[in-house]
């Protein structure tokens, strides 16, 4: 849905835009966008921009929200 949102503000087509975006395997969405003739590199690299989003955050929000909310003994 947001893929689709932001093909009307940017000049990328749609179905690039929603694989680039959907939770997936990096190389299961680069070969999809391979076969329907999308923006490879674009897919790839908001995909990887993604993996690294939730890499290097799920750290912090683990100890800022799990960690901290499990009683004390």
């Amino acid at each position: 849905l947001l893929g689709w949102a932001l093909s009307w503000y940017v000049e990328i087509d749609a179905a690039a835009l929603i694989l680039a975006l959907v939770p997936g395997g990096i190389a299961e969405m680069a070969i999809t966008a391979k076969v329907l003739g999308l923006a490879v590199p674009f897919v790839t690299a908001l995909q990887v921009s993604r993996m690294l989003c939730v890499v290097l955050t799920t750290g912090w929000l683990y100890r800022r929200f799990i960690a901290d909310a499990k009683p004390k003994r």
